[in-house]
């Protein structure tokens, strides 16, 4: 037998097909969705209506949201802040420039920019 062909017979394999990668995505981890009290809202919707009071000056926004996993419970926050493109009272969307959607039901802070805060 060649040395490469008995090299061949102690070389690792993947008995277990799809084992690794079973083992990352258990190992990831994500959050639980907060549940905001009715002040919270209030100051979410504050700035909801603000922004949309002053859409035709395009303001900044921090927004903090939650995104659902797809493939566990739970997801993960993100924390853009973008100029915003328009409000989506319909679909309840906060649609940003960079082309980021933020679902209402998703918001857990948020923030516009005041002309003084400049």
């Amino acid at each position: 037998m060649s040395a490469r062909d008995r090299a061949a017979q102690f070389a690792p394999f993947s008995a277990l097909t799809g084992y690794s990668d079973i083992v990352d995505e258990t190992g990831r981890l994500t959050s639980r969705k907060m549940c905001l009290d009715e002040y919270q809202i209030e100051l979410i919707n504050r700035e909801l209506q603000y922004a949309a009071d002053f859409m035709d000056e395009r303001p900044v926004a921090t927004a903090t949201y939650f995104i659902p996993d797809n493939k566990k419970s739970g997801g993960e926050y993100r924390t853009l802040k973008d100029r915003i493109e328009r409000i989506d009272s319909y679909e309840k969307n906060i649609i940003f420039s960079s082309g980021d959607t933020v679902s209402f039901e998703n918001i857990v802070a948020l923030y516009v920019e005041r002309s003084y805060d400049k």
